[in-house]
C-alpha cells in the first residue's frame, strides 16, 4: 500500500514537472518575436539611458528627467541588460515572465499550508494558465504590471500569513516592506492595498485592535525609512514634490473622480463581465454551480481571506474610470483560489458533471487542430512546423477525447499545447504583418541619414504637475519636457546604433531630425524619409535645415 502511495506520488510530481516544462517552453518560444509594444519601449529605453548616464536616482527619457512613474522596474531592467549585454526583446520581457513563475510559486507555498496541495497547485496553474496572463501580459513583459503584482501579493500575503499566526512584529515590517517596495514602483495604490487589506484583516480577527500595535510603529517607521531615503537622494537632482504630486495626479485621472472617468457608471456595470472574460478559461468552473452544494468558502481561513481582500480592495478598481485588466494581476491568485476550491468540491460529488463539462470543452482543441492544417492556405509559414504542431494536437485529441473520465489536469495540458501551437506558429505571422516595423524603419532611417545622429524634434512643450479632478483643480508649476512620441523610435533608433535618442525644441543646420510632418512648419527643410502613420494620420519624417 505504501509503495503504490509512493508510486503515485511520484507520478504526480513528474506529471507536475512536465506541465511547468512545457509551460516555461509555450512562452520562451519566439519571446523575441514580436516589437516593443504599449509601454514596453518606454520601460527599456528609460533602463538603456540610465545605464549609459550611470543616473540610478533621476530617471529620463531623451535626456529629460522623467516623472510618470518610481525607478524600481526600470532598475531591474537595467540589472538585466547590463548581465546578458543585450537589449533584445526577449531580454527585456524575461523579468516579467520570471516574476510571475515566482507569484505562482510563492502563492502554492503559501496555499499549501492551508488548503489540500491540489488546491493549491491547481490556483496556482490557473494564475500561469489564465488566458490574458498567457497569451498577453507574458508577451507584453516589458511593463511594469506582473512584477507589481507579485510585489502586492507579498505584501498582502505578509498581512494574511503573520497575522492568521497574530506575530504582529513581522506582519507590519514586512508588508510595509513590500509597500515602500511597490510605492518605489508604481506610487500611491500601494498605500491604498496596505490600508484596505489591513481593514480586512481587522474584519478577518474581528477586531480593530491589531491598527493600534505599537508594532504598527516599526512598520510604518519600515516605510518611512525606504520612501524617505529614495526621495532624500532624488532631492539632490529635483524637489520630491515634483515626484510626489505627479504620482498623485497619475492616480487620480485613471480614478472614479478623474479626467478618464468618462461614462463611469456604464464601466461599473460591465466590470463583473470583464471580469469573467479576464478569468477565461479557468471561470468555466463557475459553470458548476448551477448544481446545489455547500461549498463553506468561509470555514478556510485562507479562503476566508481570499473573499475579504477581493471585498475591501476591488472597489478601486471596479469603480474607475479607466478600468484595465492589467491593473488587477495581483488580484489573481485570489480568484483563482476560490475557483480551484471550487471546482475541488464539486469533483468530490459530481465528477459525472465535471467530466461532461470538460469534454465538450475540448472541442476547442479539435477546432485550433483544423485551423493549424487550414493555416498553409492562407499564411506563408514553416510547413514543417505545421506537420509538427497538427500531429501533437491530433495524438493529444485523439488521447483525451478516448478517455471515458475527463479531469481539468488534462485540459490544462491541452491548454499548454494550444499556447505552443500559438507561438511557434501564430507568432511569426503576427510579426509579418505587424503595421509599422520599427526595427526596419529605423534601419532605412540610419541608412539614409549616412548612421549619423538623429534627434527627435517637436516644439517646445511642457509638463503641468498639477491636481486634476473632476471638482478639483490645483496647479504646482510646469516644467520642461518632451511630447508623447511613439516609445519604439529611441528604443529601436538605440537597438541599430547603440545611442540615446536626445530631444531638442530648436532646428540647428546639418543636423537630422525626425518629427511628424505636421509639427512641422518650416517648408524650406530638406525631407530626407518620410513614412505614413495610418495610426496618427501623419507622416513620420526626417529632416534637416
Amino acid at each position: 500500500m505504501l509503495n503504490q502511495l509512493a508510486v503515485k506520488r511520484k507520478r504526480i510530481f513528474f506529471f507536475f514537472s512536465f506541465l511547468v516544462f512545457l509551460y516555461i517552453v509555450s512562452v520562451l518560444i519566439n519571446l523575441h518575436l514580436p516589437l516593443l509594444n504599449n509601454e514596453e519601449p518606454r520601460r527599456a529605453t528609460i533602463a538603456i539611458e540610465m545605464l549609459q548616464s550611470g543616473n540610478f536616482i533621476m530617471p529620463s527619457l531623451f535626456g529629460y528627467d522623467y516623472f510618470n512613474k518610481p525607478p524600481v522596474f526600470n532598475w531591474i531592467l537595467a540589472g538585466f541588460i547590463y548581465l546578458t549585454g543585450s537589449t533584445s526583446e526577449a531580454i527585456i520581457r524575461l523579468p516579467s515572465f520570471i516574476f510571475l513563475l515566482l507569484l505562482a510559486f510563492s502563492h502554492f507555498l503559501i496555499a499549501r499550508k492551508f488548503l489540500p496541495n491540489t488546491i493549491a497547485a491547481l490556483s496556482a496553474l490557473f494564475t500561469l494558465t489564465c488566458a490574458d496572463i498567457y497569451f498577453y501580459a507574458v508577451q507584453n513583459g516589458g511593463e511594469i504590471d506582473l512584477f507589481y503584482a507579485l510585489i502586492v501579493y507579498l505584501q498582502v500575503m505578509a498581512i494574511f500569513y503573520f497575522g492568521h499566526k497574530k506575530q504582529w512584529l513581522p506582519l507590519f515590517f514586512f508588508s510595509y516592506l513590500f509597500c515602500a517596495v511597490g510605492f518605489l514602483t508604481k506610487g500611491y495604490p500601494s498605500i491604498l492595498f496596505q490600508g484596505f487589506t489591513l481593514f480586512a484583516l481587522c474584519f478577518y480577527h474581528r477586531s480593530f485592535k491589531p491598527l493600534f500595535r505599537l508594532q504598527h510603529l516599526a512598520g510604518l517607521l519600515i516605510f518611512a525609512l525606504v520612501v524617505g531615503g529614495y526621495l532624500y537622494l532624488f532631492s539632490a537632482y529635483n524637489p520630491p514634490e515634483r515626484l510626489l504630486i505627479n504620482l498623485l495626479n497619475e492616480s487620480f485621472k485613471k480614478s472614479a473622480v478623474g479626467e478618464q472617468s468618462e461614462k463611469l457608471w456604464s464601466k461599473v456595470f460591465t466590470y463583473p463581465g470583464l471580469v469573467f472574460k479576464f478569468l477565461l478559461p479557468w471561470s468555466i468552473v463557475l459553470l458548476f454551480l448551477f448544481k446545489k452544494i455547500r461549498l463553506q468558502l468561509w470555514a478556510n481561513p485562507f479562503i476566508r481571506f481570499s473573499i475579504l481582500f477581493i471585498v475591501f480592495n476591488v472597489g478601486v478598481y471596479w469603480f474607475t474610470g479607466k478600468p484595465k485588466m492589467r491593473y488587477v494581476y495581483m488580484f489573481l491568485p485570489f480568484y483563482f483560489t476560490i475557483l480551484a476550491y471550487i471546482y475541488w468540491r464539486y469533483k468530490s460529488r459530481y465528477q459525472g458533471v465535471i467530466s461532461k463539462v470538460l469534454k465538450y470543452l475540448g472541442i476547442v482543441f479539435l477546432v485550433v487542430l483544423a485551423g493549424v492544417i487550414a493555416l498553409p492556405f492562407f499564411f506563408n509559414v514553416n510547413i514543417w512546423w505545421v506537420v509538427v504542431c497538427a500531429f501533437a494536437l491530433g495524438l493529444f485529441s485523439y488521447r483525451y477525447f478516448k478517455k471515458s473520465q475527463y479531469n481539468i489536469w488534462q485540459f490544462i495540458l491541452g491548454f499548454i499545447i494550444v499556447r505552443i501551437v500559438y507561438a511557434l506558429l501564430v507568432l511569426p505571422i503576427l510579426h509579418q504583418h505587424e503595421s509599422m516595423r520599427y526595427d526596419l524603419m529605423l534601419k532605412e532611417i540610419n541608412e539614409v541619414n549616412n548612421y549619423q545622429p538623429v534627434t527627435y524634434w517637436s516644439a517646445p512643450d511642457s509638463m503641468r504637475l498639477k491636481i486634476d479632478m473632476k471638482y478639483v483643480k490645483w496647479q504646482y508649476e510646469a516644467i520642461a519636457a518632451p511630447p508623447e512620441f511613439h516609445y519604439q523610435i529611441p528604443y529601436y533608433y538605440h537597438r541599430t546604433t547603440g545611442n540615446i535618442m536626445q530631444y531638442e525644441s530648436t532646428i540647428q543646420p546639418n543636423k537630422a531630425y525626425i518629427t511628424y510632418k505636421g509639427w512641422l512648419k518650416d517648408s524650406s527643410v530638406q525631407i530626407l524619409w518620410s513614412y505614413h502613420d495610418r495610426k496618427v494620420g501623419d507622416s513620420l519624417i526626417v529632416f534637416k535645415k
